[in-house]
């Protein structure tokens, strides 16, 4: 939301999935993924969240972390639809 207090140009990009990421993934369908197994990682700045979700897919303990607007109206939603009923919700709940 351009209006929103902690709007910023950079937070803008959070609503994008970069190149990045793809490399990412490709990394976790291989032997990234099997290193990452039980393991915890904090993504800073996951915007949709997508490498991060793929990183728990990958059988991680991912913590997502992003401003307030990219979180409410980016990630969250995205963790949300990632959720199935086999997912282990945290502690506190989403």
């Amino acid at each position: 939301n351009f209006f929103a207090e902690d709007y910023t140009v950079a937070a803008a990009t959070g609503f994008q999935v970069w190149e990045g990421s793809y490399v990412v993934i490709k990394l976790l369908e291989g032997d990234l993924g099997d290193e990452l197994w039980g393991k915890r990682v904090v993504e800073l700045g996951s915007g949709t969240g997508l490498a991060g979700l793929c990183a728990a897919a990958a059988g991680a303990h991912v913590m997502l972390s992003d401003i307030a607007t990219i979180t409410d109206q980016s990630l969250r939603p995205n963790v949300d639809r990632s959720y199935t009923a086999d997912s282990p919700a945290p502690e506190g709940g989403w």
